[in-house]
């Protein structure tokens, strides 16, 4: 039986009939604080998918990501007077807890950042090398010029993509 999903891309339903085993990757948390309702309503609307495709007798294998170094941990971590690297365990620790006091099915793995630092590092040089990437003041940064069809799962303007991106935090014209 095919279930009929929303593609973003498409903007339309489509159906959707998956094998015995279904793969899913659902974008994980950074564990620098409590577990909130945003979290809750995610992993909630995933947790549906995953019952109902387990209903109709396939097995999910959902990896869940979890960002354990990141900008917002390191002042949180230097504010608490503790270790990153421990501020994060405890925090995913609250997060699994809050999750399985909700009812919901845990991940079939949760790969963290750190597990590929190596890797993460390798991939920057790559982009750096292929002009897909600058550095400025020792950061990273992607360059958006490069990529024609940036922007275009989301089917904003550019103009509206900047106009957001202000709007949450961001500065788009540093640098």
């Amino acid at each position: 039986m095919a279930l009929r999903l929303w593609d973003t891309a498409s903007r339309d339903f489509k159906d959707f009939e998956p094998g015995p085993i279904v793969t899913m990757y659902v974008c994980g948390i950074t564990p620098y604080d409590s577990t909130h309702l945003g979290h809750a309503a995610t992993y909630l609307t995933y947790d549906l998918l995953i019952r109902r495709l387990e209903d109709l007798g396939h097995e999910v294998r959902m990896v869940r990501n979890v960002t354990d170094v990141d900008d917002s941990i390191l002042p949180k971590a230097r504010e608490l007077g503790i270790p990153y690297l421990e501020l994060a365990e405890a925090e995913l620790k609250r997060f699994r807890r809050d999750m399985r006091q909700l009812g919901m099915r845990p991940a079939y793995a949760e790969p963290r950042a750190t597990e590929t630092i190596e890797r993460i590092i390798e991939l920057v040089e790559q982009l750096l090398d292929s002009g897909h990437a600058y550095l400025t003041a020792g950061t990273a940064y992607f360059d958006v010029s490069t990529a024609p069809n940036f922007g275009d799962l989301s089917h904003y303007p550019r103009d509206q993509m900047l106009r957001l991106a202000r709007a949450r935090g961001g500065n788009p014209d540093d640098p």
